[in-house]
C-alpha cells in the first residue's frame, strides 16, 4: 500500500498513524495505546460473526535453536550479497528478523517461508526503485512460470495488457516475475493472444466469457469477445440482495442452497458436485459451533435401490435439533409422511419452540431458524443455511466458505479421492447393519463413458441449458450446468423411463423456485404430467413410485419383493360371518396389476389401500361379494377371489394376463366348552387357526330361573334352588351367520366333580334327545337357530355336594340339512338325519352346591340312585373353553 504526503497523521488501523514516529503507532480505535501486537491487532478486528482467534497470545510458539534459519536468512542482511545494495533505502532487519522467526517454527515448510521471506524483502526494494541483482541462483528458490511467460528480475507489464489503454500512464517501476512473451499480453493472470483479449467496462477490464454486474445489480453483463460486451437488464430474485460478497458484486441470497436429488447427485452449498450411490444414511449436513445459544443441526438422508442396483434414491430424510435443553428428531418419509421423535404427526405442525413444519406445494418444509430443509417424500431434497455459518457446517453438502475446491473432503479434513470415497466416509451412525451390500455403483466415475444413448439423452436434458428455454431466466442466479450433467448420468444409468427425465428436469425448477422465480411451462413439450402422478398415491414406507407400462405405481423397496413369481405377501382375518384378505400392493404392481383393476367374484366389490396393502372384505349380512359357502363334513368355508386381468396391447393382439388369488375362512364345525358356575357367566372364545385363515366365534352356556328364559342366574349372591326345581338352560354360539348355521346340542350329562370324563356321570340328553331314563328333562329347542335350550329338575348326588353340567355341541349348516331334531316318544332317539358333521366335544356347568339345610325333606329323583338334599345352591362362574381332542 502506498499513500501520499498530503494525508500524513490523517490514518489509522493496523498500519499505523502514518506521523513520522514509529514508536507510537500502537492505539486502539478508541484511541487508548496497548504493549503488546496481540491486544493491537484485536482491537481492529471487523465486527462479524466469524470463527478465527485472536492468535497464540501467551502460548505462540518459541524458537529453541535459531542457528539454521540464521544462516538461511542470512541473505536477506549479508553486506556483500545480492540485496546489499537495498540495506540504505529498505531497513532489512525487520525483514531478517520475520525470516528468522518463520523459518525456525515452521518445520517442513522451512525452504516455502525462506522464500517467501526473501522475495518479500525484493519486492520492497524494487518498489523504492533500488536495483536487485539476481539472487535465485545460489539458492533453492525457483519460480516456475507458467504457459507464455518467461522470468525476468525486473520486468513490467504496462503497455502489455488487453487493458493497455487503461494503464497507459503507468509508472515505470519493476518488479520480479512472470511476464509474458512476445506476441502474448495480459488478461487477468494469464497472457494471452491479442486476438483473446476482454472487454473494458466503466475503467475496469473483463476476460472473455467472464460476465458481471453493473452497480445497483440492474444489468447482468457479459464479455463474448475483444470488446463485444452485450448487457440485459435483470434484477435480484425476490430472496436476494444486491450486495458485495468476497469482493465481489452481485445478487446473493441470505441462505446458501445445497440440493440432492435423482440417483443421487450432491450440489454442495458452493457448487461442486458429487455423484454417489451409496444404501446407507449419510450426514448431508451438520453444524459445528462452539458457541452454546445456537441450535445444533444434523441433516441426515437415507438412500435405498429402486429396481436397478446400479443407482439409488434419496427415501427418507431425518432432521436432528438441538438448543439445550431441548433437542428433537424430525422424519420425513415417503409420500410426505412426517415424524416428530417418531411419532407421526398432520401438518402444519411444530417441533417444540425448534421448528415449524407445513407443506409446501409438492415438498415438506422444516424451517429451524438459521436452517431450511426441503423434501419431496421421493428424491428431491434441498437443504439451506443462513450465511452466518460460513465454515462452520461439515457434511455432503460442504463447508460454506465460497471455495467449491475444498468442499469433497473426509471428516479428517483430507481432500477425498473420488466421490465414492467422499460419499462413505460421510456415513451415519444411523445406518441399518448391512446396508450397502448391494451398491454397484459406478466407481467414482461419470457414469457415462459407456452411455450408448448419450448424444439423445444430451438432446432431452438441454432444456435445462437453453439460454432460450423455460429455465433461461434462472441461469443467472443458479448454475445449470450441474443439473444439466447429472440429467444426462440419470438417463445413462436409469433410461428416461419412470419419470427419471421429469424428476431430473424438475429438480432444477425446484432450485429456481426456491428463488422465487416464475418458471415458464415445460412439462407438455416433454410429455411430462402436470401435477405429480405419485402424489395421490401415498406409497408406504417400504414402496417408491414409479411407473411401469404407461401406468404409475407403487414398487417394493429392495426388502419387499417377491421370492419368487407364485408368492404374495398376503394376509387373511376371519371374524364370524365375514372374512378380509389384504394383499401387498406393491407386489402386485410389479407383478403387472394395478390395484385398481383387481376386484372380488362380484365385480363391484373392490379393493381399498391401508399403508401399502390392499383390502377386500367380505360379510354375510350385506356384502356378500360372491362369497360361496361350502362344507367338507368336518369344517365349513366361506370362499372368495381376488381377481383381475391387464391387457397392455389392446387390439389386434393380446398379451393379457390374469390374476385369481383363492381365500377362504374355515371354522369347525364341532367344539367342546365348559362352563363353571360362578359369580357370573362370562362367554368363551374358540380360536383356531387353519391353513386358509383364522376363523373366531362365541359359545356361551347360561342357566335361566325361567322358562322364558327372560332372567339369567348371575346374581353376585348365592342363589338357591329347592330339589326339584326346574332349572332352564341355554347354549348359545355368536358370531356365526343365522340365516345358514344353528347349534346343536348332541348330548348333556352331570357329574359330581369338574371333570367331564369322570365315570360317575348322570345323562341329561344322549343322541340330541333326552334320557328316557330321567322324565324331568325337557328339550326346548335344538339345532333351528344357534340358540338350543333344554330344562331338566335340580338333583345331587349321594355323598356330593355339587354338581357339573356338561354338553357336546356342534354346528350345522341350514342349507341341504336337516339340523333339528326330532325325537320318539318316549324321548328316545331322534329321527335318523346326516349325522357326518358331529365330533367329541364338552360343554360344562358347575358346580351347584347344598345350601345348609333349612327344610330338609329326602326326594328320591327318577331313577337317580342315592338320596337327594332338599335345598341346592347355585353359583354363577366363569365360563372357559377347551377343545378335547
Amino acid at each position: 500500500m502506498f499513500l501520499t504526503i498530503v494525508i500524513r497523521g490523517k490514518t489509522c488501523g493496523l498500519c499505523g498513524n502514518f506521523n513520522g514516529n514509529p514508536n507510537d503507532e500502537f492505539h486502539t480505535p478508541s484511541g487508548m495505546t496497548v504493549n503488546t501486537p496481540q491486544a493491537f491487532g484485536a482491537s481492529w478486528k471487523v465486527t462479524g460473526n466469524y470463527t478465527c482467534t485472536d492468535g497464540c497470545g501467551s502460548s505462540c510458539p518459541r524458537c529453541a535453536n535459531e542457528r539454521p534459519a540464521r544462516s538461511q536468512c542470512e541473505l536477506i542482511r549479508a553486506a556483500d550479497g545480492p540485496l546489499s545494495f537495498c540495506h540504505e533505502q529498505v531497513d532489512p532487519v525487520p525483514y531478517f528478523n520475520d525470516c528468522v522467526f518463520d523459518v525456525c517454527i515452521s518445520g517442513n515448510r522451512g525452504r516455502e517461508l525462506l522464500c517467501r521471506a526473501v522475495e518479500t524483502y525484493v519486492s520492497a526494494c524494487q518498489s523504492a526503485n533500488v536495483r536487485i541483482y539476481s539472487w535465485r541462483d545460489n539458492t533453492t528458490c525457483r519460480l516456475d512460470c507458467p504457459a507464455n511467460t518467461h522470468y525476468e528480475l525486473c520486468g513490467t507489464d504496462c503497455g502489455h495488457t488487453c487493458a493497455s489503454n487503461i494503464d497507459a500512464t503507468c509508472e515505470q517501476v519493476c518488479s520480479e516475475g512472470c511476464f509474458c512473451d512476445e506476441g502474448f499480453v495480459r488478461s487477468g493472470t494469464r497472457c494471452v493472444p491479442v486476438e483473446s483479449c476482454g472487454c473494458q467496462y466503466n475503467g475496469f477490464y473483463y476476460n472473455a466469457d467472464e460476465s458481471f454486474w453493473t452497480e445497483g445489480c440492474s444489468q447482468r453483463c457479459e464479455c463474448h469477445a475483444p470488446n463485444d460486451l452485450r448487457c440485459s437488464a435483470v434484477s435480484c430474485t425476490p430472496t436476494q440482495d444486491c450486495t458485495i460478497r468476497h469482493g465481489e458484486l452481485a445478487c446473493f441470497d441470505a441462505m446458501s442452497t445445497c440440493t440432492v436429488w435423482g440417483d443421487p447427485h450432491y450440489k454442495t452449498f458452493d457448487g461442486a458436485l458429487a455423484h454417489f450411490q451409496g444404501t446407507c444414511s449419510y450426514i448431508v449436513t451438520e453444524s459445528v459451533s462452539d458457541r452454546t445459544d445456537d441450535t445444533g443441526f444434523q441433516v441426515v438422508a437415507t438412500n435405498n435401490h429402486r429396481g436397478n442396483n446400479h443407482v439409488s434414491f434419496v427415501s427418507e430424510v431425518d432432521i436432528y435439533l438441538t438448543n439445550q435443553p431441548e433437542s428433537v428428531n424430525i422424519t420425513i418419509g415417503p409420500s410426505e409422511r412426517v415424524k416428530i421423535n417418531g411419532i407421526e404427526v398432520t401438518l402444519p405442525s411444530t417441533a417444540g419452540t425448534l421448528a415449524h413444519i407445513q407443506r409446501q406445494g409438492h415438498f415438506i418444509e422444516v424451517n429451524a431458524m438459521d436452517l431450511t430443509v426441503q423434501f419431496d417424500g421421493r428424491s428431491t431434497l434441498l437443504v439451506r443455511v443462513n450465511n452466518n455459518h460460513e465454515n462452520r457446517v461439515t457434511g455432503m453438502c460442504g463447508n460454506l466458505n465460497s471455495d467449491s475446491s475444498d468442499d469433497k473432503v473426509l471428516p479428517n479434513g483430507t481432500l477425498a479421492q473420488n466421490d465414492n470415497q467422499f460419499g462413505q466416509s460421510w456415513k451415519s451412525p444411523k445406518s441399518q447393519p448391512g446396508c450397502g451390500s448391494t451398491d454397484r455403483g459406478t466407481g467414482g466415475g461419470d457414469g457415462l463413458n459407456d452411455c450408448t444413448f448419450r448424444g439423445e439423452y444430451s438432446e432431452l436434458c438441454s432444456v435445462i441449458t437453453n439460454t432460450s428455454g423455460p429455465f433461461s431466466a434462472c441461469h443467472l442466479h443458479s448454475d445449470p450446468q450441474p443439473f444439466y450433467t447429472s440429467c444426462v448420468y440419470d438417463l445413462c444409468l436409469y433410461t428416461p423411463a419412470n419419470g427419471m427425465l421429469c424428476s431430473a428436469i424438475a429438480a432444477y425448477e425446484r432450485t429456481c423456485s426456491v428463488l422465487e422465480l416464475n418458471i415458464p411451462e415445460w412439462r407438455s413439450a416433454l410429455h411430462c404430467a402436470e401435477s405429480d402422478p405419485c402424489e395421490h398415491l401415498d406409497c408406504a414406507e417400504h414402496e417408491w413410485c414409479g411407473e411401469k407400462d404407461g401406468v404409475y405405481g407403487c414398487f417394493c423397496d429392495e426388502h419387499h419383493h417377491r421370492p419368487n413369481n407364485e408368492s404374495y405377501d398376503s394376509s387373511i382375518i376371519c371374524e364370524s360371518s365375514s372374512g378380509t384378505m389384504s394383499v401387498s400392493r406393491c407386489q402386485l404392481f410389479e407383478a403387472g396389476f394395478h390395484s385398481g383393476a383387481l376386484h372380488l367374484q362380484d365385480h363391484s366389490c373392490t379393493g381399498t389401500l391401508d399403508d401399502g396393502r390392499l383390502v377386500f372384505n367380505f360379510n354375510n349380512n350385506n356384502h356378500l361379494c360372491g362369497t360361496a359357502l361350502k362344507s367338507n363334513g368336518t369344517h365349513f368355508m366361506y370362499e372368495n377371489t381376488i381377481q383381475g386381468d391387464v391387457d397392455p396391447h389392446e387390439g389386434l393382439i393380446s398379451r393379457q394376463r390374469n390374476i385369481h388369488l383363492l381365500f377362504c375362512c374355515v371354522y369347525p364345525l364341532n367344539q367342546a366348552l365348559s362352563m363353571d358356575v360362578g359369580i357370573n357367566p362370562v362367554e368363551s372364545m374358540v380360536s383356531k387357526k387353519l391353513p386358509a385363515g383364522h376363523g373366531q366365534y362365541h359359545m356361551r352356556m347360561i342357566p335361566y330361573q325361567d322358562p322364558a328364559f327372560h332372567f339369567p342366574l348371575t346374581s353376585s349372591r348365592n342363589i338357591e334352588m329347592e330339589i326339584d326345581q326346574i332349572m332352564y338352560v341355554e347354549v348359545r354360539t355368536e358370531g356365526v351367520d343365522g340365516s345358514q348355521i344353528s347349534t346343536v346340542v348332541d348330548s348333556c350329562w352331570a357329574t359330581p366333580v369338574n371333570l367331564a370324563t369322570y365315570p360317575t356321570r348322570w345323562d341329561l340328553l344322549s343322541a340330541e334327545c333326552p334320557n328316557p331314563a330321567d322324565g324331568t328333562v325337557e328339550l326346548i329347542q335344538n339345532g333351528l337357530s344357534t340358540v338350543s335350550r333344554f330344562s331338566f329338575r335340580m338333583f345331587t348326588f349321594t355323598n356330593f355336594s355339587s354338581i357339573y353340567l356338561h354338553c357336546q355341541v356342534h354346528l350345522c349348516l341350514l342349507r341341504h340339512n336337516n339340523c333339528s331334531a326330532h325325537c320318539y316318544p318316549g324321548h328316545h332317539r331322534r329321527v335318523e338325519r346326516d349325522v357326518t358333521y358331529h365330533d367329541t366335544a364338552d360343554i360344562s356347568l358347575g358346580p351347584l352346591m347344598m345350601a345348609p339345610h333349612r327344610h330338609v325333606r329326602t326326594v328320591k329323583a327318577s331313577s337317580a340312585s342315592g338320596l337327594l338334599t332338599s335345598l341346592v345352591t347355585l353359583l354363577l362362574g366363569l365360563l372357559t373353553a377347551k377343545t378335547l381332542t
